[in-house]
């Protein structure tokens, strides 16, 4: 087994734990924003390190691994954030029907 070998195989593993863990974690706590929180350490540390064993592993498509690891670590942030400012408002607006009373 050669070095990049060994190195791939043990971020490979590290990612997959925090992932394991983040998915764990957010599955015991009640509250939305904690369970938030979870999901968004699987996102920032779990997903780049996967990401980044990979391009170890089979450096002849960097480009892709690279594009896929930048719009991961550009969008999350604002997901979790998006998603967490709907959580605090109370969810999504509710839809009026004609019936309701309300114009």
């Amino acid at each position: 087994m050669s070095v990049s070998d060994t190195v791939s195989t043990v971020l490979l593993c590290l990612g997959t734990a925090v992932l394991v863990v983040a998915a764990v974690g957010a599955c015991l706590p009640r509250e939305a924003l904690v369970r938030l929180h979870y999901l968004s350490l699987a996102a920032m540390a779990g997903a780049p390190v996967v990401l980044l064993g990979v391009l170890v592993r089979d450096p002849a498509d960097w480009f892709k691994i690279v594009a896929i690891a930048a719009l991961l670590v550009a969008s999350s942030p604002m997901a979790s954030a998006a998603t967490a400012r709907a959580i605090s408002r109370g969810g999504p607006p509710h839809r009026r029907t004609a019936g309701d009373g309300s114009s």
